[in-house]
């Protein structure tokens, strides 16, 4: 029977396992192998992509295996130099972004795997069926190297992609350029490379490789064989300089898995020197860990000098925004050179940004029906009151002046100006020391009107008052970061309106009691007096006034039939209050501003915290237990 031969077993005693290391396909290739075989070799496995070797007693997955899946020296390749490239463009890399480009590069390594899967096992499977018998006479470690030998060859002599280093299920040269993409695309035009140069390896780092002899080899070999060293990881990218086939290729230092061998190596390095090879060439272990864990940052000083120098001098027609004066009467402009307007600028920045916040406070006070406090009122003063302030330069420096002690001392050199602020940009100004009035605008201007010296409008001596003592402006610092912590807490107990509604403070003497009106759902005044409420309470028995509350109906109603269950509303604050006596259920709820709550939901939440209240206290109540859950569907669908 076909496929039988001494050694085999039968079908029946074989069973899934002869499907599974396709048994007949082997026969039918080689069948004078097969009759020397109990089962199938190790390079017909590999080729047939069978992931368990005879040759491991463990039977341990090859492809599978945490102990033994590593990078291959390609694949390292690209992600050192993806990360390397982010380094020398001077950007931070974190250990989350050397992962996703390691996520990454398995992807598409994985996927040229897969896609060239087909073509490999139809190459080796006509070389098994040609040379049966020549591979008969072979043991298995030799019927694997002639195997692996041919693969390489055919690569090399019919233009395959070279795929293979050391077994059939890894790839030596992946497709480099289309793994990077764009971000090796200037690199290699710039050595002048082609898109046919598709090989990249990768050269382990070793402590000899720091040696001056090495160094020096580096050096000769780099002009030589078009090599880019990168010193700072330690590793060597190189392309072939033919197409149509590979070049040297330098990897690991491991035998059997190199297209060139060492006694290649020493002749072009070394004049036959094998042992100059092995001292030079050292194995690094751990050697990408230390690239990855990027414990060496390359020094980026020199391209940000290089950067900065080509930056002093514009581009031909590149425009520039400058502050400038405009003169009113006869619309000429008067440009600000960069050491005054700097000072302007920030001056002017401070000033919109003091005016967003008050903006702010003066609208959720006026949200809730309030004016400034006495303290907030005399700050906000003083700030409308500084929107005139007095700049002083010394104009042989160049610099701003900010102590009278300065002034005094170079007052000769020094002139002053005034900043008029404005919410308006168009009354922005700029009072000269002489009482001139100009316009503060910003201009476009190309680089070729570019001036740094002091308009002759601005050039007005200072004098010895335009600068306030040492002691007046740290009283005025210490005062302006009162104010802007005054100003952060004010909005904090806005944001936190629900929770802190109760404690802000008085404006008179009674208890807290600022004209706000509370109305209480109540039958009677001696209900009133039951609460414990203020006098000024005002006992209703419905609220006809709130249209949310009559839209919403019978959910409204409550156990009033129990003493010191009842519901409140506070209409300056906009607040819902439940009551009911003995309970600790939240009851309250605010509308509107910066709750984004609408009145109905408000009501709703304080009756639900009314009738938790009731059920929890009176658990055989049914009806209420009811009303309560009509209370929280209603509420959830709003």
């Amino acid at each position: 029977m076909k496929g039988y031969f001494p050694g085999c077993v039968y079908e029946s005693k074989w069973g899934k396992v002869r499907k599974i290391q396709k048994w007949d396909v082997f026969v039918a290739t080689a069948p004078t192998v097969c009759s020397k075989c109990k089962e199938l070799p190790n390079a017909f496995r590999r080729i047939l992509k069978l992931g368990k070797l005879k040759s491991f007693p463990s039977a341990t997955s090859v492809s599978n295996s945490a102990e033994q899946v590593h990078l291959p020296v390609p694949l390292q390749a690209a992600v050192e130099d993806l990360v390397t490239e982010r380094l020398d463009l001077g950007e931070e890399v974190s250990m989350s972004y050397v992962k996703n480009v390691l996520d990454q590069g398995i992807a598409v390594w994985n996927q040229v795997v897969e896609s060239m899967t087909p073509q490999l096992q139809e190459t080796c499977l006509a070389f098994l069926k040609q040379n049966d018998e020549a591979l008969a006479r072979l043991n298995c470690e030799e019927m694997e190297a002639q195997v692996r030998s041919y693969v390489r060859t055919q690569s090399l002599e019919k233009g395959y992609h070279p795929r293979l280093v050391a077994n059939f299920d890894q790839v030596s040269l992946m497709r480099y350029l289309e793994f990077l993409a764009e971000e090796v695309r200037c690199r290699r035009a710039q050595l002048n490379l082609s898109w046919s140069d598709k090989a990249l390896v990768l050269m382990d780092q070793a402590g000899a490789h720091m040696s001056k002899a090495f160094e020096t080899v580096q050096k000769k070999w780099s002009i030589a064989n078009n090599i880019v060293p990168r010193s700072w990881s330690g590793a060597i990218t190189m392309w072939p300089l033919y197409p149509g086939g590979l070049g040297p290729v330098v990897g690991p230092m491991t035998d059997g898995i190199w297209y060139c061998s060492k006694t290649q190596l020493a002749q072009w390095l070394f004049d036959g020197d094998e042992e100059a090879v092995n001292e030079r060439l050292q194995r690094c272990r751990r050697s990408m860990a230390e690239v990855l864990e990027l414990q060496e940052i390359p020094e980026v000083e020199q391209d940000t000098d290089e950067l900065k120098h080509m930056r002093i001098h514009k581009l031909v027609g590149e425009m520039s925004v400058w502050w400038a004066l405009e003169d009113t009467n006869d619309q000429t402009f008067f440009h600000l050179p960069r050491w005054m307007s700097t000072v302007v600028e920030l001056r002017v920045c401070k000033f919109v940004t003091e005016h967003q916040k008050w903006q702010e406070v003066l609208g959720q006070r006026a949200w809730m029906g309030r004016d400034l406090t006495r303290s907030q009122q005399e700050r906000y003063n003083i700030f409308k009151a500084d929107l005139s302030q007095k700049l002083v330069f010394n104009q042989k420096t160049k610099k701003f002046v900010g102590d009278a002690a300065t002034l005094r001392k170079n007052a000769k050199q020094c002139i002053s100006l005034t900043l008029r602020l404005s919410d308006d940009p168009s009354l922005l100004q700029i009072v000269s020391g002489k009482g001139e009035v100009f316009r503060l605008v910003m201009l476009q201007k190309t680089a070729g009107d570019s001036q740094d010296n002091l308009p002759d409008v601005l050039n007005h001596p200072a004098e010895l008052g335009d600068v306030p003592e040492k002691c007046h402006r740290e009283e005025h610092r210490e005062q302006d970061e009162d104010e802007n912590e005054s100003l952060q807490m004010s909005e904090a107990q806005i944001r936190e309106l629900d929770e802190d509604r109760q404690k802000m403070e008085a404006e008179d003497d009674e208890g807290g009691s600022d004209g706000e009106e509370i109305e209480l759902l109540a039958d009677s005044d001696e209900d009133v007096a039951d609460f414990g409420l203020p006098t000024h309470v005002v006992k209703v028995k419905n609220f006809c006034n709130r249209a949310a509350w009559i839209e919403l109906g019978d959910l409204t109603e409550l156990p009033r039939h129990v003493t010191g269950c009842s519901i409140a509303y506070h209409s300056t604050s906009r607040q819902w209050q439940g009551h009911y006596r003995g309970s600790r259920e939240p009851m309250s709820a605010s509308w509107g501003g910066v709750t984004n709550r609408s009145e109905k939901e408000a009501i709703l939440k304080a009756i639900k915290g009314v009738l938790r209240a009731h059920v929890h206290a009176h658990p055989k109540d049914k009806v209420w237990g009811k009303q309560l859950e009509k209370v929280e569907a209603a509420e959830a669908s709003l």
